[in-house]
C-alpha cells in the first residue's frame, strides 16, 4: 500500500546546518578581510550521475541542477542523494540564477515555499564569505539512504549524511551528521522536492587516537582528489 500524507500543503525546511552556519559567523565576526569562496573538493554538476545505471538519471541538467530521473524507486533514490549535494553549487551562482535552479528541482507548488526557505541560508553564506579570510568549503556526502514509502506519484527518502565544514576560522574541520529526509512528487515526467526535513545524527564519535585535522592540512591532504557522488547511492 503506497504512503498516506495527512497534510498537503508544501512543508520545506532546510538542509542547511543552521547552527554550524550560526557558530562561523560568531567565529568570523569582526574580520574585514576580504574572502573567496571555494568548492574545493565538493561538489561537480557533470559528475551527478557517475556511477549509477544511465536508465535511473540525472539524465540533464535545467538551470545548472541535475535533472530527469527514472519513474522508479532507485530514480527516486537518485534524485534525492543528488540534491543534497548541490549546496555549495548554488551558492556559487548568483542572486538570479539561484531562483531559477531552486525552482528547477522544487515541485510547482512548494517552490515559492522552498525559494525563500533556501534564500535564508545563502544569506547567511553571503555573510560569512564577506568576513572570512579564506576558502570556505562545504563537503556533503551520502553514508546510507532509505525509501520510506514510494508509488509511482509520490515517493518519501531518507538519507544519512555527514557534511564537513571548514575554514581557517576553525581550529579543526568540523563534521555534523544528520537524517535528511525529503519527500517527492513526480511531475512534469520528473521527480520534484515537496519538502525537506532534517534531524541530528545519529553521530559517531572520533576515536581518541586521531588527532583532528587542521583546516589547512584537510585541504592539503585532499588536493587533487575528486568527488566520489555515488557514496550511498
Amino acid at each position: 500500500m503506497g504512503p498516506k500524507y495527512d497534510d498537503d500543503r508544501p512543508r520545506v525546511t532546510l538542509t542547511r546546518r543552521a547552527g554550524l552556519v550560526t557558530l562561523l559567523v560568531v567565529l568570523l565576526a569582526g574580520m574585514a578581510l576580504r574572502s573567496c569562496v571555494d568548492s574545493g573538493p565538493g561538489t561537480s554538476h557533470g559528475d551527478a550521475g557517475r556511477g549509477r545505471p544511465a536508465s535511473v538519471g540525472p539524465h540533464a541538467t535545467s538551470a545548472g541542477m541535475p535533472v530527469g530521473y527514472a519513474r522508479s524507486r532507485a530514480g527516486v533514490l537518485a534524485a534525492a542523494t543528488t540534491l543534497v549535494r548541490q549546496g555549495q553549487a548554488i551558492f556559487e551562482m548568483d542572486a538570479a540564477a539561484r531562483d531559477e535552479a531552486l525552482r528547477a528541482v522544487a515541485a510547482t507548488q512548494a517552490a515559492d515555499v522552498w525559494v525563500a526557505e533556501q534564500h535564508h541560508w545563502l544569506a547567511d553564506m553571503d555573510r560569512i564569505a564577506q568576513h572570512s579570510q579564506a576558502p570556505v568549503t562545504w563537503q556533503v556526502r551520502v553514508l546510507a539512504t532509505r525509501v520510506d514509502a514510494f508509488t509511482r506519484a509520490r515517493a518519501r527518502v531518507s538519507l544519512w549524511r555527514v557534511g564537513i565544514l571548514s575554514t581557517e576560522g576553525f581550529v579543526a574541520p568540523i563534521a555534523t551528521y544528520s537524517i535528511v529526509t525529503d519527500e517527492f512528487v513526480w511531475q512534469d515526467g520528473d521527480w520534484k522536492l515537496w519538502s525537506e526535513t532534517q534531524q541530528p545524527g545519529p553521530t559517531p564519535v572520533v576515536s581518541p587516537n586521531e588527532r583532528p585535522a587542521s583546516p589547512k592540512e584537510l585541504h592539503d591532504a585532499l588536493d587533487g582528489y575528486e568527488p566520489y557522488p555515488h557514496v550511498g547511492a
